[in-house]
């Protein structure tokens, strides 16, 4: 499977990266500073508003795994819009690593985690823009295929390699400890799984480890 990984050097973006050459992924790495990739893969090295549509022609999946440092989270939306114009009729098929701010609170599906007034402040401007990020993806029809996978709202850089999850859709899920907890090993396996599966196309998806 020929992959890119946009944001390759990022924590997300590095674990992807290893998981999908694990996987015998066929891996492009585009980057910002390629002296900070821990792989010897291919790359590009570019600002992420400058690739190009060239750039990203003959993959199999584009897996996003973009960052935006704080003060600057508006990029997530600019992001989506770009690669929206870029890709337009493109088959391939485009994974986004999300936010949990998408994510409805319960089935009522009246409000949003995005919403929740107690969320940190560090924390606002990240949930509204990548709940709007997503809101432009859902919102559009030029892309082949895409999916938006959003983390639980216990997202554990450390935590361990359960090799058991759960997924769900539009609305916040909880594991059988009832905690919307997900490692970012178990995360990025259900991400590889939906790379390579493509089970929910043209949606969002969450996922929860245990």
């Amino acid at each position: 499977m020929k992959t890119a990984i946009i944001s390759a050097t990022g924590k997300q973006g590095t674990i992807l990266t290893e998981k999908a050459l694990q996987r015998g992924h066929e891996v492009t790495a585009f980057v910002r500073n390629h002296n900070k990739l821990q792989f010897d893969v291919p790359y590009v090295e570019k600002d992420i508003l400058e690739i190009a549509r060239e750039d990203l022609e003959g993959f199999d999946a584009i897996l996003v795994a973009f960052g935006a440092p704080q003060g600057k989270e508006e990029l997530y939306v600019q992001l989506t819009n770009h690669l929206i114009e870029i890709l337009d009729g493109v088959d391939v098929k485009l994974m986004m690593v999300g936010g949990t701010g998408r994510l409805y609170i319960d089935e009522s599906k009246t409000k949003r985690v995005a919403d929740n007034p107690n969320i940190p402040d560090a924390m606002k401007a990240t949930a509204k823009k990548m709940a709007e990020a997503y809101d432009v993806l859902a919102g559009q029809d030029k892309l082949v295929d895409w999916t938006f996978v959003s983390p639980a709202s216990m997202f554990d850089f450390n935590g361990p390699e359960t090799n058991d999850y759960q997924l769900g859709t539009d609305t916040l899920i909880y594991n059988s400890k009832h905690k919307s907890y997900v490692s970012y090993s178990d995360f990025s396996n259900a991400f590889l799984d939906e790379a390579e599966n493509d089970n929910y196309p043209n949606q969002g998806i969450t996922v929860v480890s245990g």
